[in-house]
């Protein structure tokens, strides 16, 4: 979008972190359904996650503190590049590795990877003209809603359910859902919100 001069909301950083923390929280629901029927036992799960611990509290610290957290921004910024890249280096070798998985499962997660998007990206574009969004803040919402969380729900989720294939997750999304948001999705994306603002 800044390479294209295309104006959008300085607070969607935002907008990913209001995304991520309720997507953990319905993954934890739905893969214990005990906790379904123990609302406090539910509210315990997922308010005592470290995935939603870590966001809840970096959006507190950040209003907080604002502008007086520049003085130590040099450091975590750059552990974060760094510590990112080798996160997502051992994401794709798990990837990886469980690209052979996909032959049993592989139409359903194949039609979810390429679909699901679909229907997030409409839905991202309808609530972002319902926000009143900039033509950039619209895209950028209907961008997060084709996507799939590629770092904060797969760290979150292998600390709160260990037991469960979260390999398969993680190919679905770095090896279908991502390739295809990037080469068809995106495109297409921006082409529909062109279209409906003219």
């Amino acid at each position: 979008l800044e390479s294209h001069n295309i104006d959008y909301e300085a607070y969607f950083p935002l907008f990913v972190v209001l995304l991520e923390a309720p997507a953990i929280a319905v993954g934890i629901a739905l893969a214990n359904k005990a906790l379904l029927r123990n609302y406090k036992a539910m509210a315990h799960e997922i308010f005592t996650s470290q995935g939603i611990l870590l966001m809840a509290g970096g959006l507190v610290i950040g209003f907080i503190y604002g502008e007086h957290t520049a003085s130590i921004a040099p450091l975590f910024k750059n552990l974060f590049h760094g510590v990112l890249a080798l996160f997502l280096l051992k994401m794709g070798m798990v990837a990886g590795s469980k690209i052979k998985d996909l032959k049993e499962t592989g139409l359903f997660i194949l039609s979810f990877g390429i679909f699901m998007p679909l229907i997030g990206a409409s839905g991202g574009t309808l609530l972002g003209y319902l926000l009143n969004l900039t033509p950039g803040g619209i895209m950028l919402m209907s961008v997060l809603g084709a996507s799939a969380s590629y770092i904060a729900v797969p760290a979150a989720m292998t600390k709160a359910l260990p037991n469960a294939n979260h390999g398969l997750s993680i190919t679905s999304s770095l090896a279908i859902t991502f390739p295809f948001n990037v080469i068809v999705g995106i495109p297409v994306y921006v082409s529909l919100i062109e279209w409906l603002s003219t």
